[in-house]
């Protein structure tokens, strides 16, 4: 297997885990010096490490939705280091009613078998007009 199919394998992996709500095994894919970014400036939108994804950026999606979408991937691109992969949502429903499904487009840095960064874009007016970010998270 080539580094550029092992490096796409590897990401792949870590979606999935994501989509099916299996953290520990997204997070196992992560290095320990890993960024998270959110490009714009929505209520959602910057870098986080491990601790943030979990403490801040995850429970600040999850509050905004009634129904989460499934990304679902069209299209991977890869060189050595870096894997692409482009998406759209599917069955997202935010908590003020808007149906959320967003286009995606996902930066990764493969780094020594681990995700070191990923980047998204997306479409930031829609992100801003479902609200996302701007909902309380729940102490429970």
């Amino acid at each position: 297997m080539t580094r550029i199919e092992q490096n796409k394998q590897i990401v792949n992996a870590a979606f999935d885990h994501a989509e099916k709500g299996n953290l520990e095994g997204f997070l196992k894919a992560l290095s320990q010096d890993f960024k998270w970014t959110t490009t714009g400036s929505t209520g959602v939108s910057g870098t986080y490490d491990v601790q943030g994804l979990i403490n801040e950026y995850f429970p600040k999606i999850t509050a905004s939705f009634e129904s989460m979408p499934v990304i679902v991937p069209d299209k991977i691109i890869a060189d050595e280091n870096h894997v692409i992969r482009l998406g759209h949502g599917e069955g997202g429903v935010a908590k003020n009613g808007l149906e959320y499904n967003n286009i995606y487009c996902f930066v990764i840095e493969v780094e020594n078998e681990k995700i070191k960064s990923i980047t998204e874009y997306c479409d930031t007016a829609l992100v801003e007009k479902a609200e996302l970010g701007q909902y309380q998270i729940s102490e429970n």
